[in-house]
């Protein structure tokens, strides 16, 4: 059963089926649907905006959607987005270790990133969290730690005994299970954070949604203080971008139901 009752400071925007049936443009979505997203989000008042959806790759029909974002973005200042470590095998067996950075212009606001690599154990399930890799001798943190640092203001020491038992974030002290990771201290099932479609926030007096979709429903999330001073995580959670997770919940009160990989991140946030 849940331990104890979910955070409600932290909530989650959705690319679901509700934003593929709704939203004029297919996925993978323009980067200016991000750059809205971002600009509506710092409208309502969000107190940190996390991206668990990769934008490594420029758009190929218009660069000035990447622009356009980048500028929501710097204009925030709350942003942290997402990366991943490459790994592949090299000559004589050893292993190579790449990263998969944020597109440029996004690497040139103010934001942050982190790595959004998952660590499954030996039978599928996911129970650890990745709390660093170290790549070219430079650490990079996951994407929680990287929210956690932005959110309190505060900078991971490096200078930590790799022998200890905790691993030391500000004033957290997180249990190790490995050098690197963390047990994940899961509340309950999917969906156990609130959670919105992206649909929903883009579906501002500007922003047409498809058919009878379009109600403008972001101008009352803004009346609603819906995401005021929330800590906002961004992911899919649709089935066919298979992103959802096996967890100890899978079969919680008999009911099969994978936890997206979204709500592991935001779940990990609200226990650093």
């Amino acid at each position: 059963v849940p331990i104890s009752p979910p955070d409600t400071s932290i909530v989650i925007v959705a690319i679901d089926d509700q934003a593929f049936k709704s939203l004029p443009g297919k996925w993978p979505y323009p980067n200016f649907y991000y750059g809205k997203l971002v600009e509506n989000l710092d409208k309502a008042g969000a107190k940190l905006i996390v991206f668990d959806i990769e934008i490594t790759e420029k758009s190929e029909e218009n660069m000035d959607d990447d622009l356009y974002f980048a500028r929501a973005v710097t204009d925030a200042k709350n942003v942290v987005l997402a990366g991943k470590v490459v790994f592949d095998v090299g000559s004589y067996g050893t292993e190579n270790r790449e990263l998969l950075k944020p597109i440029a212009p996004l690497l040139r606001t103010p934001a942050t990133w982190g790595l959004v690599n998952a660590v499954y154990d030996m039978d599928g399930f996911l129970r650890q969290y990745l709390l660093y890799y170290d790549v070219n001798n430079k650490r990079y943190y996951s994407l929680s730690l990287e929210a956690t640092q932005k959110l309190e203001n505060i900078k991971i020491s490096q200078d930590q005994d790799p022998h200890s038992r905790f691993f030391k974030v500000g004033n957290h002290s997180i249990p190790k299970v490995s050098a690197n990771t963390m047990l994940i201290n899961f509340l309950g099932p999917a969906e156990s954070i609130r959670t919105y479609s992206l649909a929903s926030v883009l579906d501002d007096s500007t922003f047409e949604l498809s058919g009878d979709e379009d109600t403008d429903i972001f101008e009352m999330h803004k009346k609603w203080g819906t995401f005021r001073d929330k800590v906002v995580f961004i992911g899919a959670t649709a089935e066919e971008l298979q992103d959802n997770k096996l967890t100890p919940f899978r079969d919680y009160k008999g009911r099969k139901r994978n936890i997206p990989g979204v709500e592991v991140h935001a779940r990990s946030e609200e226990h650093t």
